[in-house]
């Protein structure tokens, strides 16, 4: 009884190696097909990346002088104004 339990056991041990393997076996073939090249994903990443900062750097460079026209607009021309907290202070204190 022992042994047929023995040979079960090693029966079943053989099994999973023979499905390990060929589970590992289909995974690598699944990998190469849909995996792609990785330095094909890097250069084309590398392109993308470039042609945005290309992008960013002519938006820049487009609205640069309209942008510091603006801050030096709200800079220059400040016009006092009493905040709406101290208007309220002010009525109740009177």
């Amino acid at each position: 009884r022992t042994q047929r339990l023995k040979d079960a056991r090693s029966e079943a041990q053989k099994d999973i190696e023979a499905l390990k393997a060929q589970k590992n076996k289909e995974f690598a073939d699944y990998e190469k097909q849909y995996g792609g090249n990785t330095d094909e994903a890097v250069t084309t990443a590398n392109a993308e990346t470039e042609e945005q900062l290309k992008e960013v750097t002519t938006l820049y460079n487009k609205n640069k002088q309209q942008v510091i026209e603006k801050l030096l607009a709200g800079i220059v021309n400040v016009q006092p104004e009493i905040h709406p907290n101290a208007k309220i202070q002010a009525k109740s204190a009177a």
